[in-house]
Parts: C-alpha cells; structure tokens; sequence
C-alpha cells in the first residue's frame, strides 16, 4: 500500500470560468461551459472554449507567448501561494514539472499555414520551436514557476490529463525507494489544450459533441463533493493508476481487461 500524493495546491481555467471559485461555482449550479466553435468547421459541433480574453505573457515569457501559453500563465498565476511555500522549503532544482497536452501549440501553425496558403510565406512571427513545440510550453512554465527540476511532457491523447497524475507519483516513488526521496520531492503538473482545426475530426466522432452541448441527467458533479470533504478534513490526497493492455490502437478489450486493471489497482494502492 502506498502512501498517497498530497495535493498542495490546484488551480482551474476552463470554459466554466476562470480560477477555481469560478469553476467551483459553475459545477455546483449545473452550468455548462459548451457552446459552439471560435473556429469555422465543416460540421456541427459543440465546444469548451475559453470565455475571456487571454492576458499577456510578461519576462522571460513573452516570447514563447501563445495561446495555450496564456492558459499555462492564468493557471500558474493562481498557483502563487502554493508554489512560494515549495521555492521557501525546496531549492529549485528539486522541484519538476510534468505537463499535459493533446495538442500543444498546434493551433498557432494552422494559423501560420492559413496565412501560408493566403500569401505564399510564413508570417514573420511564426517560430515553431517557440510556438508549436511541446518543450516550448516546458520552458513557459519553467520561468513561470522558477522550478528547474526534471521536466517532461505527457501527450498521450485524451489520457493525457490523468497520465501527468500517474506520472508525477511514480516519479516521486520512484526517487523514494531509490533513496533519494527529497531530491524532486515537489512536482508540479499542469494540463492545457487549445481549440484546433486538427483535433475537431477526431472529437467529432464523440457521441457527447456529435449530439451538441448537452448534459447527462445523472453527471451531479460528484468530484465537487470529494472536494468538499477533502476541504474538511484538511486537504486532499490523490490515488490513480492506469494500465494499458496493448489491445488496439484506440479501441479497448472488449472484456475490458485494461479497465478492470486498473481501477483494481487504483482501490489496492490506498488500501
């Protein structure tokens, strides 16, 4: 049995709102963040996107500046407190970053590629390595944060979220039975995606935006109730695990060995 991974400190930016109250507020009321595309498709879809204006990106951020970029900083910047007491307790290099994303900047180069195939050349502003790439939110976050520890990105398509959860614990374990547990003893984690031409295909396919923005009469928000209890008690602790079984590319077993796996092993890990 493992210990758990404490959560120190979260913050939210979605398309309920942005900031944690905001979010908080929208799922306890029921409110939905889906409504129709920012961007033109050939199709009828139902979106999450941002409802406010992204602000800028100052310092040594700036240029690395996107869009995905600004929701790493609104994030970041709700983090403050939480990651002043990691800076006062450790040293930067023992603090790491595992990051989540889909799609990373790929919304930036298809407006690179729009502006391509309008005038024959690239815009002058376009920099694939700052803009696309997914080391280039990495170093967005790094002088955000001011942690320069082990840094990596997860981007293993819609598992991308949960795979940063299962990665930061198994690093910090692995550190531990290695005996060199306070050495990365304090990681953060952050998932972001921005709306793109290249994921609303793939996403089309989905029964829940196939059919539009509607919600399942049974979906309560049971995590908002987790959260609370988390609250009285303290803080909050967090067990996950996954279990890929290597049965398809997408699809999964159909007696569902993966699942079944890993919710198992999920129960197991806290006892």
């Amino acid at each position: 049995m493992r210990s758990p991974l404490p959560i120190t400190g979260y913050s939210l930016c979605n398309a309920l709102g942005t900031g944690r109250a905001a979010v908080r507020d929208a799922l306890e009321a029921g409110r939905t963040g889906l409504g129709p595309s920012p961007i033109d498709v050939h199709f009828p879809s139902a979106v999450g996107a941002m409802p406010v204006e992204l602000p800028a990106l100052g310092g040594a951020a700036r240029e690395w500046s996107t869009r995905i970029a600004k929701m790493a900083g609104l994030l970041t910047a709700e983090l403050d407190p939480a990651l002043e007491r990691a800076r006062a307790h450790w040293r930067p290099e023992r603090i790491a970053i595992v990051l989540g994303t889909s799609t990373a900047g790929a919304a930036s180069t298809e407006l690179a590629y729009g502006y391509f195939v309008d005038k024959g050349v690239m815009p002058d502003d376009y920099d694939f390595r700052r803009q696309h790439t997914y080391g280039a939110l990495l170093n967005v976050v790094r002088a955000l944060t001011g942690a320069t520890g082990p840094a990596w990105v997860v981007s293993t398509a819609c598992t991308s979220s949960a795979k940063t959860l299962a990665s930061a614990a198994a690093h910090r374990g692995r550190h531990g039975r290695r005996g060199h547990h306070r050495r990365h003893r304090h990681p953060v984690r952050d998932d972001a995606d921005g709306v793109s031409r290249a994921g609303r295909p793939v996403r089309r396919r989905l029964p829940a935006l196939r059919r539009g923005a509607r919600r399942h009469q049974h979906r309560r928000g049971r995590r908002v109730l987790a959260h609370r209890a988390a609250r009285r008690r303290g803080g909050a602790a967090l067990w996950r695990w996954r279990a890929p079984d290597a049965y398809h590319i997408s699809a999964p077993h159909p007696d569902g060995h993966g699942a079944t796996s890993a919710m198992q092993q999920s129960l197991a890990q806290p006892g």
